[in-house]
């Protein structure tokens, strides 16, 4: 299904795709819990909520809710939301084989690499195929996307993946260590992007720096600050300009239903226990139950309330920047146009 999804980005508006057996499907059964699951006749799936028949779904569309097989929303059973495996949502849902990039640096490293319909990007560290697929939606349906994977193990199911959602079209996996062999067989300067997830950049810096166009952007992810020191100083010596370095902070903020007789909010609640703790409170009241007349907060009639969640997403990695530039002069040539362009003249035999 993330087929449609990638197909919808060449300018054709997206309808409701029905689902068959051997589609893929992301179900949200609470807010921090994504999972996806292939679908196929007469067989089933199950969570706390109870069982759910796949064949509720064949012929469906997504964007609905599954009710458990022993009930009915007016009843009050158990349900999850179906979507569609959208790039974002795949992140979320897969299995994590490594440590994978998420939604918030996806989002800039794409914009970063100016990437679009019909970019050829080169990818070093396939991994779960977390960035690989969102590669593939941004250069579909003309593009091309070519990852390595050093794991053959890694590299096989990566493209199992690809296969099920339907974009095995959009991606090449080549198993290779391009630390040690590079990026041989692609031809000089003739890729868009190159994105590293590998934990040494500086060793593939020239090659990149070969199969790319001048002009053309390349990406790095790095989860050490060190790491970032020696990338910078490699690329460097190499036709790069533009270098710079970035993390990206990402919080996520939960607004939910408010009764009206809410008299205390948990801030309050903690600052009358330190007070109590430091015999500065109404004991007392706090013995029996009923807060300091000061502690007390009048009714509200706001129905909502947003807050962060407690857990925040901030610092995951360090991501590099830098621009391909027209090949540096050689020092030797260099040298003879500043002595009038006088060129070294080739050793002959006696």
């Amino acid at each position: 299904m993330l087929r449609q999804e990638v197909n919808s980005w060449n300018g054709e508006r997206r309808g409701a795709v029905e689902i068959s057996g051997g589609d893929i499907v992301v179900v949200h059964s609470r807010f921090d819990e994504l999972l996806n699951i292939e679908l196929s006749k007469d067989d089933s799936f199950q969570n706390r909520y109870g069982i759910f028949n796949h064949n509720d779904l064949l012929g469906k569309s997504a964007g609905r809710r599954w009710i458990t097989a022993s009930g009915k929303v007016a009843t009050g059973a158990g349900f999850v939301i179906v979507l569609r495996p959208t790039p974002e949502l795949w992140t979320l849902s897969l299995s994590h084989r490594t440590q994978i990039v998420y939604t918030h640096d996806i989002g800039v490293i794409t914009a970063e690499m100016d990437l679009r319909p019909g970019s050829i990007v080169v990818e070093a560290g396939t991994g779960s195929g977390s960035m690989t697929a969102s590669l593939a939606r941004a250069v579909a349906p003309t593009g091309r996307v070519l990852s390595f994977e050093i794991h053959e193990d890694r590299a096989k199911k990566a493209m199992e993946d690809f296969e099920k959602l339907g974009i095995s079209d959009y991606i090449t996996v080549v198993n290779r260590n391009v630390g040690t062999e590079g990026f041989k067989g692609i031809p000089e300067s003739s890729v868009d992007a190159v994105f590293l997830d590998l934990p040494a950049v500086w060793d593939v810096a020239a090659e990149a720096e070969r199969i790319l166009r001048v002009d053309g952007v390349l990406a790095t992810f790095s989860p050490c600050v060190e790491q970032v020191r020696r990338t910078y100083e490699e690329l460097s010596k190499h036709s790069f300009s533009e270098i710079k370095t970035s993390t990206v902070g990402f919080r996520t903020w939960d607004t939910k239903k408010r009764s009206k007789d809410y008299s205390q909010s948990e801030t309050e609640q903690a600052r009358k226990r330190k007070r109590v703790s430091e015999g500065r409170g109404n004991q007392a009241g706090e013995r029996s139950g009923i807060p300091d007349k000061d502690d007390r907060i009048k009714a509200c009639d706001v129905k909502l309330v947003s807050r962060p969640y407690r857990e925040i997403m901030t610092h995951t990695s360090y991501l590099t920047f830098a621009r391909r530039l027209v090949n540096k002069p050689k020092l030797s040539d260099a040298k003879a146009q500043s002595e009038g362009g006088i060129k070294p003249v080739a050793k002959t035999g006696d």
